[in-house]
């Protein structure tokens, strides 16, 4: 499911619904794409168009952690978002930060919360 997750989010040329619902499932939220709770239907929180949305994703999932966003300054780099999550922890494995490149800030940030979680589980 994860590798499924990294790539789609990769390749997505914008934020979605689905895509939310992936990143929802993954982190135990909820199944699929809507589900109900009593009488009221709920949908995920915008992680991929919300930066806001992405760094209160990083906030629940990685207790502790860092988060940044940088933007590439020149050439082909300056169109893509350098998301990166590390442990607030001093010093820290160099092999525990990740990063996420992406043309959005929100599924760059999402992309290096993914890998950090799935690095952290195994």
């Amino acid at each position: 499911m994860v590798n499924d997750l990294i790539h789609a989010l990769g390749q997505a040329e914008a934020g979605s619904q689905e895509l939310d619902s992936m990143i929802a499932e993954y982190f135990g939220e909820a199944p699929g794409e809507g589900w109900t709770k009593g009488n009221i239907i709920r949908t995920p929180k915008p992680y991929t168009t919300s930066l806001d949305a992405a760094v209160t994703l990083a906030q629940r999932v990685l207790l502790g952690w860092h988060w940044g966003i940088t933007q590439g300054d020149d050439g082909q780099d300056a169109m893509e978002f350098q998301g990166n999550v590390w442990p607030g922890i001093q010093p820290y494995p160099a092999d525990m930060e990740q990063y996420g490149y992406h043309k959005l800030p929100a599924i760059a940030l999402v992309l290096a919360i993914v890998r950090a979680k799935e690095a952290e589980r195994s």
